[in-house]
């Protein structure tokens, strides 16, 4: 790894950020793979934490809090009323 790209981020909290750390979890998960093939169980346990940032990072767990605009609640509609709607438009 370029020590220079080790030290520097895009500016943060920018979608180059977290790019740039996409590409560190993937080096370290390379250089876990060997153990990971022998069965080391401080490799795979490294390995589940660097799979975890990554689904932190880039947002792919579903959701665990629903709400509406401005943090508020939801509206909810049942679906013949919501088809209602669409038959009135």
């Amino acid at each position: 790894m370029n020590s220079a790209a080790s030290t520097k981020c895009p500016r943060p909290k920018s979608n180059g950020c977290a790019i740039f750390e996409g590409r560190r979890l993937d080096q370290l998960t390379v250089a876990l793979a060997p153990g990971i093939r022998t069965g080391d169980p401080r490799a795979i346990a490294t390995a589940v934490r660097l799979m975890e940032r990554r689904t932190r990072l880039f947002g792919l767990d579903a959701p665990t809090e629903f709400s509406g605009p401005n943090g508020g609640p939801l509206q909810v509609m049942k679906p013949a009323v919501h088809q209602q709607l669409r038959d009135d438009e």
